[in-house]
């Protein structure tokens, strides 16, 4: 039972915490093209392989906007995710501007699409998982007291914001999921009754359509990583 515990603790908030501090981003793009070759492109690929930070979201948003503004005859982007998940507001952030997306967007689970990385997955109606290995974490929120010598009334205010971001999430995972609310419930409620899913599974619930066993080609692609360097 204690190491349960501490494989929750590890996979949730120590690691997450660890790639927060020690990676630093890279956006790595493959263009082959001219400016004239523009207007041809139709499929774009994304691959977002890092956590949810400001930083990262940032990095997708700017990239998002980019790819809307200069590929005007563009009809698809494949955007990948893996990723272990990270800031709360940060993948609700994420959320609303994979919504926004002029081009449609079909989310794509490469690997891990976990925690907050979830939220961001349910922002697109058209979603699939690539083979059966990548693995989907639904999980309740966590938040750090906001003074190591909270009262009752921090106590509160966390537990108020816990509320709302739930509720939040809770509304999101009810547009991507088949989900029961009492389900829902229960899962934001306690990391005891936290939903890890893969394969069939995922169909199950509604989260995903299907499963592809290749990434899709696509004439553009680019890359947002969490790198061990400080080179952009």
């Amino acid at each position: 039972m204690i190491l349960k515990y501490v494989k929750i603790i590890i996979f949730f908030f120590v690691l997450p915490v660890f790639i927060n501090n020690k990676c630093f981003s890279q956006i790595i793009a493959v263009e082959d093209i001219g400016k004239s070759n523009f207007p041809k492109i139709k499929t774009i690929n994304i691959f977002y392989n890092a956590a949810v930070t400001n930083a990262r979201v940032a990095d997708l948003s700017s990239l998002l906007d980019k790819v809307n503004r200069i590929y005007t005859n563009a009809t698809k982007i494949n955007l990948f995710i893996n990723s272990y998940g990270g800031d709360t507001t940060a993948g609700f952030v994420a959320y609303q501007h994979i919504k926004s997306s002029r081009i449609p967007i079909t989310t794509i689970a490469e690997g891990v699409v976990a925690s907050m990385a979830s939220i961001m997955f349910c922002a697109s109606k058209d979603r699939l998982a690539l083979q059966e290995h990548s693995f989907f974490l639904l999980h309740a929120f966590f938040q750090y007291p906001n003074s190591a010598e909270g009262n009752i009334i921090h106590f509160e205010q966390d537990k108020e914001t816990l509320v709302k971001l739930s509720e939040i999430a809770k509304q999101i995972y009810r547009t991507c999921t088949n989900l029961s609310n009492k389900r829902l419930d229960s899962i934001m409620l306690s990391e005891d009754n936290h939903l890890l899913i893969r394969g069939k599974d995922a169909i199950k619930i509604g989260i995903i359509s299907k499963i592809i066993d290749k990434i899709p080609q696509a004439q553009v692609s680019y890359y947002i990583l969490d790198s061990d360097d400080n080179k952009e």
